[in-house]
């Protein structure tokens, strides 16, 4: 069967909003610049949206010279990685980053309200990851992505979701709620979870591994930062796509691998791809 890209988008820091792009390059651990910064807390340990929600409203983008940070409240920041690294925890795993420039930490610890201090960190591409998850996504990994390298979104799953919402007379959600890499379309709802692998024109391919698990995250607002109301749209997604054996468990999305020979190979919005059962 066939489809086509949608859309296409790289989360430079993880679990802060995302940038849409038209065309990116796939490598075995995502895409190219996706999730290569983070932010921590004093001991190096991860901090994500399921812990502060406002991390939504820091916008990553890139200049000429780098990263730079925006934020609705406060100035712009460019970001200076420096030499020195430090040990950080993704979940369980241990992996050293580079650090920053300390106004950098400042401005986030600030724009955040943390009463504790934060730090930006760098992935350093010269060391490997040791994932938790081998058995499901392979024994080394980079990047600061929580298990997957990869998430797609199917295009008629939200529709199906935002379908239901709407009946029900509560406000829709955007894909952006579900923070995908890549948006596909051209199989019916919630299909995506019997798909084994998905073929693109480019010669890439991604092994689809299994159904992600959905957690809070899914009801902040990216827009606002703030939590939704009654846990929407988490218990109508798991009303109607529940985890396998777990049905009260809200699934959205497939985590899937790259398995091309190629080390990289370019996609854009609009490349059609074939779905393999």
């Amino acid at each position: 069967m066939k489809g086509c890209i949608q859309q296409l988008t790289i989360y430079p820091v993880k679990s802060c909003a995302g940038i849409a792009v038209d065309s990116a390059k796939m490598t075995p651990f995502g895409l190219e610049g996706d999730r290569q910064w983070m932010i921590v807390d004093e001991s190096g340990k991860m901090l994500t949206q399921r812990a502060n929600a406002k991390l939504a409203l820091i916008q990553p983008s890139f200049s000429n010279k780098g990263l730079v940070l925006s934020h609705p409240n406060a100035p712009s920041i460019e970001v200076k990685p420096n030499l020195e690294t430090t040990p950080v925890l993704v979940w369980r795993d241990s992996v050293s980053a580079f650090m920053v420039n300390q106004d950098v930490n400042d401005w986030i610890t600030e724009v955040l309200g943390s009463d504790k201090p934060l730090r930006l960190v760098k992935f350093d591409n010269q060391k490997i990851r040791e994932p938790g998850s081998v058995e499901r996504f392979g024994e080394t990994g980079k990047h600061f992505a929580d298990a997957a390298p990869y998430l797609v979104a199917n295009e008629a799953s939200l529709t199906s979701l935002n379908g239901l919402l709407s009946e029900e007379g509560k406000s829709q959600v955007t894909m952006r709620a579900f923070r995908p890499n890549i948006v596909v379309s051209g199989i019916a709802a919630f299909d995506e979870h019997a798909v084994s692998s998905m073929v693109f024109n480019s010669g890439a391919s991604l092994v689809c591994v299994d159904h992600c698990q959905r957690c809070i995250v899914i009801t902040i607002d990216p827009d606002t930062g703030v939590l939704q109301k009654d846990r929407v749209p988490y218990d109508e997604l798991a009303s109607i796509n529940g985890m396998p054996n777990k049905p009260k468990a809200a699934a959205f999305g497939v985590n899937a691998t790259f398995s091309s020979k190629n080390k990289t190979l370019e996609i854009t919005v609009g490349d059609s791809l074939e779905y393999v059962y």
